[in-house]
């Protein structure tokens, strides 16, 4: 039976109020203030018209006729969402071929001539990149933006919060049958709360990547480019995939030889060996291809005074700039340029300039010459471009280059205060239970960001929510229970409120099916566009969707796993904020129980009954259901494994090879392969017990 939206609306709000008190992450305990503007620009006491009634449209899709592949897009994903929803079609039309009547009105997408002539785009009104307007005049909407993009995310805000589609996961689009979709009047301005954004999982990284489902999340990173029907190419370039990319700058082809660099090709007929470029980590094994171990001399080619020095003919410096001048020609829309340090080496190794500037100042007094130079050359050649360099604060360089007197942060010299052009990603390379400015946390955590702010205005962020070591491995776990979100709320705020114009959380990149990324992935989308939408709605509305008549399960799953860690940190307060990585402390054996993980294996096999027992489900509705619960059973079966010997001290060895068979056989059915980055599940499994 189909149904009014504005049924389905009433019954999500009420449906929301539940929600609050439904799965409340057990860390989240601040109090937040109500979200009470999902419908924002929505005016549901005012219905205008009807955009599908009684198995009709008196509407038309109006698009530019020289439209955008982009716009064109969005044209095809309304009308397609539409008609799954109501069965009905409506007519897609160049704005020159529509001819508006008293029983004939348009939905307007991207740059038509009745977008033109609306002018509802001012000149001086700030959309962060690919914000966007929907407005309606009369019965006829329009969505305008100035970017491809902007008309991409309008058209998906309609469809969420007028049609009721849910864009939940790759493999789950929800698209509630409905009889009528009312148009209201509407006035709706959005605007991203981060220029850049993504939850970096398996299917935002080019592992994975699903280009129409990240774009339907709003995920916009350096991680992938977007083909023209998504938006194109993004405001963000780096050489590789722009991250760990600092040696790319001055090319082993050119200024390397093979002991300082690792290279194995061919070099340049101009090749200018200067091995003194580089810097390698003592006693590695080198390969350029890598990356690892490897970066350059980030004092080369820098004056005194922090300017760039001309008595050298060439330095890294030079070379640097020079490098970066072609990627700037040859990516007219980036305005983030991405120079980032390696990972596995500290990339300073000089003692008098560390103790000088400090190991972050450093690299600021690189980037500022780098950044200033390429400016200058951008005014005189190109009319005036603004250039933005972005560079780490990561491992080493992780703390502002600032020493505290009389309780306020100063810098360690004139020449270490980012210039305006210079952008610090902050890097908190530990996973947190509780938000990164919790008074629970530890300090120097607390203190990173109003230390950095001190100096800073220009912040990307870089944040961890999967488990990167810390269990007494160097791959760390992404199949344990992560209790993370309860921080996810004050944390955005916190970003929002220092400045940070890109958002990015890095999960288990490589692992296809982890079911707590998936989960995750949608909340910090969300989080990522509107940082004020309540954490445990878009739990509730990710679970409700994505497991169906299991939802109930799983939604009790974790509630048990979240009170028992919750209870845990309570006993003992600052425990997440003594451990880097919280389960080397609290998510072990020592703290679980064998009971708590059959519970929850057990809850999850209720789920499972239930699906089976659904008599509205197709077979392959079930299926489906099927296997993502058995993604979710994982967690307790490996994690019962994995402490099988502190959960069952006398349980013999043949006990633990059923389990691992079982736990082998759950995650086949469930497609889980990873259990970290290094490593795949069954890898370890066949290893251990030669399944």
């Amino acid at each position: 039976m189909k149904k009014n939206i504005f049924a389905v609306i009433i019954a999500l709000i009420a449906a929301f109020a539940f929600m609050i008190t439904g799965c409340a992450p057990q860390n989240d305990s601040s109090p937040k203030p109500a979200y009470t503007d999902y419908y924002e620009g929505f005016n549901l006491n005012n219905q205008v018209g009807s955009l599908v009634k009684d198995g009709s449209s008196n509407y038309s899709v109006v698009i530019p006729e020289n439209a955008t592949p982009a716009e064109e897009q969005a044209a095809f994903e309304l009308v397609r969402y539409v008609a799954q929803s109501t069965g009905v079609q409506i007519p897609t039309v160049r704005d020159t071929a529509f001819v508006e009547s008293s029983n004939r009105h348009y939905f307007s997408i991207g740059r038509t001539t009745f977008r033109n002539s609306a002018g509802l785009i001012g000149d001086d009104l700030d959309l962060n990149g690919d914000g966007f307007v929907i407005k309606t005049q009369g019965e006829n909407v329009i969505v305008d933006a100035r970017t491809d993009r902007g008309f991409l995310y309008g058209t998906y805000e309609f469809l969420e919060k007028m049609v009721g589609v849910k864009f939940l996961a790759p493999d789950e689009t929800y698209i509630p049958s409905l009889s009528e979709i009312p148009v209201y009047e509407t006035d709706l301005l959005s605007v991203p709360a981060f220029r850049l954004r993504t939850y970096l999982n398996y299917m935002e990284h080019p592992l994975g990547f699903d280009e129409e489902f990240s774009a339907h999340s709003r995920n916009l990173s350096n991680w992938n480019t977007f083909s023209d029907r998504f938006g194109g190419k993004g405001p963000i370039y780096g050489r590789g995939e722009g991250t760990h990319n600092a040696r790319l700058y001055v090319p082993a082809e050119k200024y390397g030889t093979r002991e300082s660099t690792g290279y194995t090709g061919e070099f340049a007929p101009d090749h200018d060996p200067h091995p003194e470029f580089y810097i390698q980590a003592p006693g590695a094994t080198i390969d350029w291809n890598v990356g690892a171990y490897l970066t350059i001399d980030w004092t080369n080619g820098i004056a005194e005074d922090g300017t760039l020095d001309e008595s050298m003919d060439v330095s890294v410096a030079k070379v640097v700039i020079e490098e970066m001048k072609k990627d700037i020609l040859a990516n007219p829309e980036a305005e983030y340029i991405l120079f980032e340090q390696e990972d596995t080496i500290d990339p300073v190794v000089d003692q008098e300039q560390i103790d000088k500037y400090g190991a972050s100042g450093v690299l600021i007094r690189f980037c500022n010459v780098v950044a200033t130079e390429l400016q200058k050359w951008a005014d005189a050649e190109l009319d005036g471009r603004e250039i933005k360099i972005v560079t780490f604060a990561y491992n080493q360089t992780q703390n502002a280059p600032v020493k505290k007197e009389n309780g306020k942060y100063v810098p360690n010299d004139s020449t270490v205060i980012p210039a305006d052009n210079v952008y610090i990603r902050l890097a908190y390379s530990v996973f947190e239970y509780y938000s990164y400015d919790d008074e629970r946390q530890s300090e120097q955590v607390r203190e990173m960001s109003a230390s950095w702010s001190s100096i800073c205005e220009n912040f990307f962020f870089w944040g961890y929510d999967a488990m990167y070591g810390g269990d007494g491995t160097a791959s760390g776990d992404f199949i344990v229970y992560n209790p993370s979100l309860g921080g996810a709320y004050d944390t955005i705020q916190m970003l929002r409120r220092i400045g940070v114009e890109y958002v990015m959380m890095q999960s288990s990149h490589c692992a296809p099916n982890d079911w707590q990324a998936y989960l995750k992935h949608y909340v910090w989308s969300k989080l990522m566009w509107n940082p004020d939408q309540e954490v445990t709605r878009l739990v509730e509305e990710y679970i409700t969707g994505y497991y169906g008549p299991a939802a109930d399960k799983v939604r009790e799953m974790i509630n048990l796993l979240d009170a028992h860690y919750g209870k845990i940190v309570a006993e003992i307060p600052d425990i997440a904020a003594r451990s880097a990585y919280w389960k080397s402390e609290i998510g072990n054996g020592s703290n679980l129980s064998i009971e708590l993980l059959d519970k929850a294996v057990a809850i999850l096999e209720e789920g499972e009954q239930i699906v089976q027992a659904d008599e509205t489900l197709t077979s392959g509705a079930k299926d489906n259901i099927m296997r993502r619960l058995a993604a979710v059973k994982v967690t307790p079966l490996w994690m019962k494994l994995k402490f099988f010997s502190e959960l069952n001290p006398l349980a013999d060895s043949r006990e633990k090879t059923e389990l691992a068979i079982l736990l082998n056989n759950t995650a086949g059915q469930g497609g889980v392969k990873r259990l970290n980055e290094n490593e795949d599940l069954t890898g370890r499994l066949s290893l251990s017990y030669g399944i």
